[in-house]
């Protein structure tokens, strides 16, 4: 061997040894991050009744509360196929999701849903959708007098970027947050690893889209307190729920505070009362299994946090084999509806104390 190959190899040697270090810092901080090691203890679970998803998933449910009313989210998650938005009367005998829409849009894959309800009671619905292999949408509906949704107008934007989440604000005014501003595979280790923010909530005022607030961590949730000059952003990887004060004038947001969590918030429910009720993934690792095989199951766990005093309360928790992967939780009365990513039904069950 020459000298000069005695140096280089060396340099190999310790570029070998950096990477492997690197790899396993990244894997070390990511396990733990994700909740794969956490005890979360047994299940704290309510008298629930299951309603057939009818091989759809509700990701994300919203309650009209006037109406007795849920909207859900209805789509298989783990295919490329349709979806639509259903409903489900909380006042029926036996509850079953039925169709909301008078008709779907094209290529119509919902994900979050906001309902925005005027003072003269006309009735907005706001779904993100994700058409495949094309440019994110909101679809906009409007009730009738029979309370089925009509299709009224389809807004596109450059910044709609990663769509999870809506918040609707007006009758064509709203917030968005995306769940992600990576912009290539590093970016995205931030993200996933390290809980970097680099995600914007963008704001639409009816017109045009604009930054309502950059630096958020991987946001998967939003919603508003009962009078819509508070806006709360599920910062997925951030382990907490942020709370900003809303510009009307602007739409603007400046954060004022947040609530902690032991888990990886997803979609908010704000309560009759004004409270958030949370639902979160306490095994990121499980949550990404079980996506990939539907015989794997992921757990859902809810947390109840009081808009003044920010502190958050685990109020049910299932390991998974009552509902998988639950990603909303929302409240009616002494009701609660639960939903999944992927698991093809919905829970009724009855609100914890």
């Amino acid at each position: 061997m020459s000298k000069n190959m005695k140096p280089a190899l060396k340099t190999i040697g310790v570029v070998i040894a950096l990477i492997v270090v690197l790899i396993g810092v990244v894997t070390t901080v990511f396990v733990a991050r994700s909740g794969m090691l956490t005890d979360r203890g047994p299940d704290q679970l309510t008298a629930c009744t299951s309603i057939d998803g009818q091989g759809k998933s509700g990701e994300d449910i919203l309650i009209d509360r006037e109406r007795s009313l849920a909207l859900v989210s209805w789509l298989d998650r783990r295919t490329q196929g349709l979806g639509t938005v259903g409903r489900i009367d909380l006042t029926a005998p036996d509850p079953k999701i039925e169709n909301a829409l008078l008709a779907d849009p094209p290529e119509f894959r919902p994900h979050g849903m906001s309902l925005f309800v005027s003072p003269e009671g006309q009735r907005t619905l706001f779904v993100i959708s994700h058409p495949p292999a094309k440019p994110h949408r909101v679809e906009v509906f409007e009730a009738n007098a029979e309370g089925m949704y009509e299709h009224k107008q389809t807004i596109a934007d450059p910044l709609l970027v990663r769509p999870n989440d809506i918040q609707a604000v007006g009758p064509r005014s709203f917030y968005i947050a995306n769940d992600s501003g990576a912009k290539g595979g590093l970016d995205k280790m931030r993200e996933m690893v390290f809980g970097a923010a680099i995600s914007a909530i963008t704001y639409y005022d009816g017109t045009k889209f604009s930054v309502a607030f950059d630096g958020t961590a991987s946001p998967g949730g939003i919603n508003a307190s009962p009078d819509l000059s508070t806006i709360y952003v599920a910062e997925t990887q951030a382990s907490k729920v942020t709370v900003f004060k809303r510009d009307v004038a602007t739409g603007v947001l400046t954060r004022t505070g947040a609530a902690d969590l032991p888990s990886l918030p997803d979609n908010i429910d704000v309560a009759a009362d004004g409270s958030l009720w949370v639902t979160a993934h306490a095994n990121a690792i499980a949550l990404v299994q079980q996506f990939a095989d539907p015989t794997k199951v992921a757990p859902t766990q809810v947390f109840r946090i009081p808009a003044d005093t920010l502190k958050a309360t685990q109020v049910f928790f299932s390991k998974g084999d009552l509902i998988s992967a639950g990603s909303i939780a929302a409240t009616l009365g002494d009701k609660m509806l639960l939903g999944s990513i992927t698991d093809k039904k919905v829970m009724l069950c009855k609100a914890p104390a």
